[in-house]
């Protein structure tokens, strides 16, 4: 119980208030400000809408109004919105969104935007500084400028604020193939004992298209990466630059080491069907899957081109739900906590190729 108040505590600049109330009954008025989903009255959304920390994407076809939508939200049991949940906004910039505790003793402030297509290459030479709590340096981390890339370091700042020392997982680095920039991506120590009543010994880094949520990080971390954003175009082929360093010692989930065993990075791309995302559990595997291409790569110093082409399993209907996601990870079985702490991947200037549907 004190660990669960002290992440409910921590969590009022962040993103995860709802942990605290899994584990604890009600003794009074709810003090969570969430957003937990968005659906749009109009019927002009593509997916679902993409929920990282405060900021929120909402998907819309072509022939949509952006100037005049209006969203409905699910929020945390008592919260209140403003605007008014469901009011007609201009959607031409993004729209800010306040949302007030039951008890009234929290605010949030979300930035909702909306996008006709979502962004898939990326030079990866902008980053924004984000500081999920204002007053602690402690709880900055890095993204993509204005993209539909994702990390998991809120993630990481979560864990620091329980007392761990974990590094953020994806920064930004001037050592880039070209450009200003590039992403570096690790893999990071988290602790030798169980967290949240889980091995997860270390924290693989990863950068994917998608949105990454805190709803999961106590019960399945695994379902925290949601993978994948919706497409009106059939990809063919990604392909970028990068270079690999694995760690020294590759271990496992019990942060044994594996004697001779080594890292491995991976890079793949994937379409599947439907609206809902894949997640660390079956971003490979789901059924829902009908194209695929991977790069799983040992120790490379230097950059090196790479070229993924898309393998379809069949033809992609005309009008049939279409996602898809690009990962980059530093251990390729980091998902079952399987990697070496120091792996590090960089990776530059990805470009998709697509053709209409």
């Amino acid at each position: 119980m004190k660990l669960v108040k002290k992440v409910a505590a921590y969590m009022l600049f962040a993103s995860v208030l709802l942990i605290g109330a899994a584990s604890c009954s009600k003794e009074s008025d709810n003090h969570e400000a969430e957003i937990e989903a968005v659906q749009l009255k109009e019927p002009v959304s593509l997916g679902n809408a993409a929920i990282s920390g405060v900021k929120i994407t909402i998907y819309v076809s072509k022939d949509a109004d952006a100037t005049k939508l209006s969203p409905v939200f699910k929020l945390s049991s008592g919260a209140t919105i403003s605007p008014k949940n469901g009011s007609t906004q201009d959607f031409t910039n993004p729209v800010k969104y306040v949302v007030t505790s039951e008890d009234k003793a929290v605010t949030r402030e979300y930035e909702v935007s909306v996008r006709r297509e979502a962004m898939l290459s990326n030079p990866f030479d902008s980053w924004e500084k984000k500081p999920a709590d204002a007053s602690s340096d402690n709880s900055i981390y890095y993204t993509p400028t204005n993209s539909d890339w994702s990390t998991a370091n809120i993630g990481n700042v979560l864990l620091r604020g329980l007392g761990y020392n974990v590094k953020n997982t994806v920064d930004q680095t001037e050592d880039a193939f070209q450009g200003a920039k590039a992403a570096i991506i690790r893999t990071e120590f988290v602790s030798d004992k169980p967290v949240f009543g889980q091995n997860t010994p270390i924290a693989t880094g990863s950068l994917f298209l998608g949105s990454f949520t805190t709803l999961h990080l106590m019960t399945d971390p695994l379902k925290c990466t949601s993978f994948g954003v919706p497409i009106t175009r059939k990809p063919l082929s990604v392909s970028g630059y990068y270079k690999y360093l694995p760690g020294d010692k590759l271990t496992d989930e019990n942060f044994t080491v594996i004697p001779n065993g080594k890292d491995s990075c991976a890079i793949y791309a994937v379409v599947f069907t439907g609206t809902e995302p894949l997640n660390g559990r079956n971003v490979l595997t789901d059924s829902r899957i009908i194209a695929k291409a991977v790069l799983k790569g040992g120790k490379q110093p230097v950059y090196t081109k790479f070229d993924l082409v898309l393998d379809y399993k069949r033809d992609v209907v005309p009008g049939e739900n279409l996602m898809f996601t690009i990962v980059c990870s530093s251990s390729w079985d980091g998902n079952i906590f399987k990697g070496a702490v120091g792996s590090t991947l960089f990776v530059d200037d990805i470009k998709v190729t697509t053709k209409n549907i």
